[in-house]
């Protein structure tokens, strides 16, 4: 049996046969150390198993584990799901002169939403800051011809409303009417159930 010394000066010894790996333990003996390898592989192989038939059993189309998730939102008491469009940075003058800058969400039941408005929702981008001064969101670039025809209709809306009459919680319960009900005239099945005040500034 051929003996190679390894970790010079810790002590411990290996020697290697034709059939043997073997250790020198501390109290001078030697253990034969595949049986550690054999262990792993075995404790590999048997979760691959597991693992497999863990798949097996649920299906490709029943693993979630790892699916994405979309801006979906839907109440356990049967309500149906809905999409969170988001209309951002628009800036408009109203009748009396002034100017607002507004960004709404929109809240749409999926079912009954435009493909596009929902392709639109599921990707919704993060506002992109101009400059860490200024601190005033860029509308998104790319936008699919229903998203902007919704981003036009709603800056619209918000133009339509003159300062004295979005004053007040009655004014932002009036401009979130409004919006949703200019939104819903030029959609299919008026899709729109709510709308999100997220921050409206007039000047």
């Amino acid at each position: 049996m051929a003996r190679r010394p390894t970790n010079a000066g810790s002590g411990q010894d290996y020697r290697i046969g034709r059939r043997t790996i073997q250790r020198r333990l501390a109290g001078g003996g030697w253990r034969d150390v595949r049986e550690v390898g054999l262990a792993i592989l075995i404790a590999v192989v048997t979760m691959s198993i597991v693992v497999a038939a863990f798949v097996a059993a649920l299906g490709p189309g029943n693993l979630r584990i790892f699916a994405p998730t979309a801006p979906s939102a839907s109440v356990g008491d049967g309500t149906p799901p809905t999409v969170d469009l988001e209309v951002i940075n628009l800036i408009s003058s109203l009748p009396d002169g002034r100017q607002a800058r507004g960004t709404f969400t929109l809240r749409m039941r999926e079912a009954d939403s435009p493909a596009q408005a929902i392709e639109a929702a599921r990707r919704t981008p993060t506002p992109v800051r101009e400059s860490a001064q200024s601190g005033i969101p860029r509308a998104p670039t790319g936008l699919n011809p229903t998203e902007s025809l919704v981003r036009d209709t709603v800056n619209q809306a918000m133009g339509s409303l003159g300062y004295e009459q979005i004053k007040g919680e009655e004014g932002k319960v009036r401009l979130k009417q409004t919006v949703r009900d200019a939104v819903n005239s030029i959609l299919p099945k008026a899709p729109v159930e709510e709308v999100f005040l997220r921050e409206y500034i007039v000047q």
